[in-house]
C-alpha cells in the first residue's frame, strides 16, 4: 500500500514538473512570438512612415515643376491651385506626424481626425477644380482670353516665349495675334521669319492640360496618403504614437513605464495595463502626502 503511495506520489510529482515546464515553455514562445510580431510591426510602420515622407517629397516636387510650368508658358492657371498641390503633402506629413512631438500628444490626437478631414476636404477641392478646368470649352475659352489680353497688352515677352519654346506663330493660325505685332511688321512676320508653320493653340493647351493632370495626380495621392494612415491606425493603434507613450507621469514627479508590448497593443497614457504598479504607486503618493 505504501509503495503504491509512493509510486502514485511519485507519478504526479513527475506529471506535475512537466506540465509545470510545458507551461513555461508555450509562455516564452508567446512572448518571443509578441516580441517578434512587435519587431515585424514597427518595421513596418517604420517602412510607411518613409513611404509617406518620399510621396510627399515628390508630390511636392512635382507640383513646383507644374507651377514652374505654368509661368514659363503664361497659362491661365488659377493661383489657388499652385498653392494647394504645393502645401497640401506638406500638409499631410504635418497633420500625420506633428502630434507626436508636441508637449501633449494625447490631446494633439484626439484632433487628428478634424484636421485630416480638413485636409482630405482641401485635397477634394483641388481635384475638382483640376477636374473642371480640363472640360474642352472652359480650356479654350481660358487660353483664348489670356492670349488675347497678351496681345492687346503688348505683351511681347511673353508671346515671344510661348512661340519660341512650342515652335509655333499665332494662336489659332500662324496669322492670328502673332508676334512680331501685324500693326509693325504685318501679319506674316513671324511665319517669315522663323520658318514656323504651325500655330500655337494645341500645343499650348497640352501644357495646360499637363499642369491640370499633376494637380489631379497631387490631390489623388496625397489624399490616398491620409486615407491609408487611418486605416493603418484604426487597424494598429500603437503604430503612430508619440515616443513617451510608454511613459506616465502621476504626483510628486513619479514616472511609471510601460512596456513595449503594452505601448504595442494601444495601453498607455490614460489605460495603464494590470501589470503597471499603478495601485503601489498612488498609496506612496497617498503616504509621503499624509507625512
Amino acid at each position: 500500500m505504501n509503495s503504491s503511495c509512493t509510486l502514485l506520489a511519485h507519478c504526479s510529482s513527475i506529471i506535475q514538473h512537466t506540465v509545470i515546464e510545458a507551461s513555461d515553455t508555450v509562455v516564452a514562445t508567446l512572448k518571443h512570438s509578441q516580441r517578434v510580431n512587435t519587431k515585424a510591426e514597427n518595421m513596418l510602420a517604420i517602412l510607411v512612415s518613409v513611404a509617406s515622407a518620399a510621396i510627399a517629397t515628390g508630390l511636392t516636387i512635382l507640383a513646383i515643376y507644374a507651377s514652374v510650368l505654368a509661368s514659363h508658358f503664361s497659362l491661365p492657371t488659377p493661383a489657388l491651385g499652385h498653392i494647394l498641390s504645393i502645401l497640401l503633402p506638406i500638409s499631410a506629413l504635418i497633420g500625420i506626424y506633428f502630434p507626436g512631438y508636441l508637449k501633449k500628444p494625447s490631446i494633439a490626437r484626439q484632433q487628428q481626425p478634424a484636421v485630416l478631414s480638413t485636409l482630405s476636404l482641401l485635397d477634394t477641392v483641388l481635384i475638382t477644380l483640376a477636374s473642371t478646368l480640363l472640360q474642352p470649352n472652359l480650356l479654350s475659352c481660358e487660353l483664348e482670353h489670356r492670349w488675347r489680353t497678351m496681345f492687346q497688352h503688348h505683351n511681347a515677352n511673353a508671346i515671344r516665349g510661348i512661340q519660341d519654346a512650342l515652335e509655333c506663330c499665332g494662336l489659332r493660325t500662324p496669322l492670328d495675334q502673332p508676334w512680331p505685332f501685324p500693326d509693325h511688321h504685318g501679319a506674316a512676320a513671324c511665319r517669315t521669319n522663323f520658318g514656323r508653320e504651325r500655330s500655337c493653340e494645341a500645343p499650348w493647351r497640352g501644357k495646360e492640360r499637363q499642369v491640370l493632370a499633376i494637380w489631379i495626380v497631387v490631390g489623388a495621392l496625397s489624399l490616398a496618403t491620409k486615407a491609408m494612415f487611418v486605416l493603418l491606425q484604426r487597424n494598429r493603434p500603437g503604430w503612430f504614437q508619440d515616443e513617451n507613450a510608454g511613459r506616465r507621469e502621476y504626483p510628486q514627479g513619479r514616472i511609471i513605464e510601460h512596456t513595449d508590448e503594452q505601448v504595442s497593443r494601444g495601453r498607455y497614457l490614460d489605460q495603464p495595463s494590470e501589470e503597471t504598479p499603478l495601485r503601489s504607486a498612488e498609496a506612496d503618493v497617498e503616504n509621503e502626502q499624509t507625512r
